[in-house]
């Protein structure tokens, strides 16, 4: 007749799972190592921030004034916004690295 309804089944071979990591990791685990040494690079590369005090500050643009030491440009103008008394401007500029001395 036909086999029993409750009786073993054949599935066949068992197949494991290899163990390790995926080759499939590697390019974000490369993208991941250059990224971080983009970032580390830049964060050498850049001077210090310091802050300039004026009573007056005509013509002090964000990005664009430069500070100027002995004919040289040592650094950026990276903000410009009055202190909490309002007497005074305070610009933060953003230092070269070699004039960060």
């Amino acid at each position: 007749m036909s086999e029993p309804v409750n009786g073993p089944k054949d599935h066949g071979q068992v197949v494991r799972g290899r163990s390790g990591i995926s080759w499939a990791w590697l390019f974000p685990l490369v993208a991941l190592a250059g990224a971080a040494w983009m970032y580390f690079d830049y964060l050498d590369s850049i001077g210090p921030e310091i802050e300039i005090r004026f009573t007056d500050a005509p013509g002090m643009e964000e990005g664009k004034t430069p500070l100027i030491f002995r004919g040289i440009v040592a650094g950026t103008v990276t903000k410009v916004h009055l202190n909490k008394e309002l007497d005074e401007a305070v610009v933060t500029v953003r230092l070269e690295k070699f004039a960060a001395g």
